[in-house]
């Protein structure tokens, strides 16, 4: 048999990825390419029914951090299985490479492996030592982390192989790592900016897309905006692009002590704990307008922050006025676009084990709590000296609860829907509705609902 086609997808309906309407028709395909669309004729070696089916290009995902776990799952299996073949990696100011001889907690997966390799220790450093972590990092992962240049780590990527196509962006933490390593808690000098931008050219070079920023977390949120600039201007000469997380998309609460870090902290004025949001929209706007580079906003949400119970009209009115920001920048000659993580409130897959938020949690301020096993922490925490530790940690304004700090979002028990629970009647209920029925605190009915059932599963609003 000589097959016109190597596969033809017959009557499916095609979505061509140009922006008209969807199609009836059949995509004949020969080797690894897309030979016909449309009324197509001919034989295939293999055929697939695609009446019930829709034939669309591979999607996009603008903002993965996939590289972080390309090396141990080159096949991409979670990203193929959703219809993802393309990812923008490196995103938020985190890249893997460029490094010397620190390495990022976040790529180093240290909640999966920490406390069996050292267990007197409270919580990791966000940066690991490679001379001293390497070995276990292997041990555990079994990554080998055998590269040092933006080039050689892609060059790794090409070496494995990966089941998707890979856009890489260059982290300006990692770089900024590179060059301060743990002295990163100040304003850069100039011979280090310079040394930052020699990093940021070689990756250009070897393809990078762009340049990522995380200015609201380590080590990116000691750096001002003339470090960010320069280095984005050298981004701009390969016409990359400026991909930020935005100063204060998390909620944090301030700290004066340079030396205390973690989720939920952050060194600045303390209002920025409510306006910073859109203090960092405008800084991103800023930035990107002065190097006149291309700016991707990723995981762009509402900059007005409104954390009493409110309508959805009054949501809505703020999601315009936060568009209208971006609007305004477009019209004054700035190329912006952005994405955004869509979560549907009634969606389950998006709940999490109540006792994922404090056992298991990647809360830094509670990360002692991992050091105990499950049934001994279910012990604990019905003594009133351990629930008093927790909450002084929630009073200081060190309490994260999912991406819910405690002392910046008064409401934060709104947040929260239970959404399987051994007791029936909790269910489709927020966190304050039960603890108004139960008269008890927000934090006690957490506790309590935890020995009951810890297996509870709740949703974020």
């Amino acid at each position: 048999m000589c097959a016109s086609f190597d596969v033809l997808i017959k009557k499916a309906s095609i979505v061509d990825g140009k922006g008209g309407k969807p199609f009836h028709g059949s995509v004949g395909v020969i080797g690894e390419k897309i030979a016909a669309v449309g009324n197509v004729k001919g034989d295939a070696y293999r055929e697939i029914n695609g009446s019930e089916l829709v034939v669309c290009p591979g999607f996009i995902d603008t903002h993965s951090h996939a590289d972080s776990n390309i090396l141990r799952y080159p096949k991409a299996d979670s990203l193929v299985m959703q219809g993802i073949t393309t990812v923008l990696g490196g995103n938020c100011g985190m890249s893997t490479a460029p490094i010397n001889n620190l390495y990022s907690s976040m790529f180093a997966f240290v909640n999966e492996w920490w406390h069996d390799a050292e267990p007197e220790k409270p919580s990791p450093p966000p940066f690991l030592p490679l001379d001293k972590y390497g070995v276990i990092i292997e041990e555990k992962l079994g990554l080998s982390i055998d590269w040092q240049t933006f080039d050689e780590f892609l060059s790794r990527v090409e070496k494995t192989g990966t089941s998707v196509n890979y856009a890489p962006l260059v982290g300006h933490g990692t770089i900024r790592t590179a060059v301060m390593g743990d002295d990163f808690k100040r304003t850069a000098t100039r011979s280090e900016v310079e040394e930052m931008g020699e990093y940021v050219d070689r990756a250009m070079q070897s393809g990078a897309f762009g340049i990522s920023t995380g200015v609201d977390y380590l080590p990116g949120e000691y750096a001002d905006k003339s470090e960010i600039i320069e280095l984005l201007k050298i981004a701009k000469r390969y016409h990359g692009i400026h991909a930020p997380h935005l100063r204060h998309v998390h909620i944090h609460w301030s700290s004066d002590d340079q030396d205390e870090c973690g989720t939920g902290i952050y060194h600045g004025p303390l209002e920025d704990a409510w306006v910073g949001r859109h203090r960092g929209l405008l800084e991103g706007i800023e930035v990107s307008r002065e190097a006149k580079i291309p700016l991707h906003i990723v995981h762009l949400d509402n900059v007005f922050r409104i954390p009493q119970p409110h309508p959805d009209s009054l949501e809505e009115a703020a999601s315009k006025a936060t568009l209208d920001i971006v609007d305004e920048a477009i019209k004054g000659g700035l190329d912006v676009t952005f994405n955004v993580i869509v979560c549907p409130p009634t969606d389950i897959s998006g709940a999490k084990p109540l006792i994922n938020e404090f056992w298991k949690s990647r809360n830094t301020n509670l990360i002692w709590i991992n050091l105990l096993g499950k049934e001994e922490f279910l012990e604990k925490i019905r003594t009133e000296e351990f629930r008093e530790k927790i909450k002084e940690v929630s009073a200081s304004g060190r309490l994260t609860i999912g991406i819910t700090h405690t002392k910046a979002d008064p409401y934060w028990m709104n947040r929260f829907r239970i959404l399987r629970c051994k007791n029936k009647e909790y269910e489709g209920k927020t966190l304050v509705e039960i603890a108004l029925r139960r008269n008890t605190e927000p934090l006690d009915t957490l506790f309590d609902m935890l020995i009951d059932d810890p297996e509870t599963l709740w949703l974020q609003n």
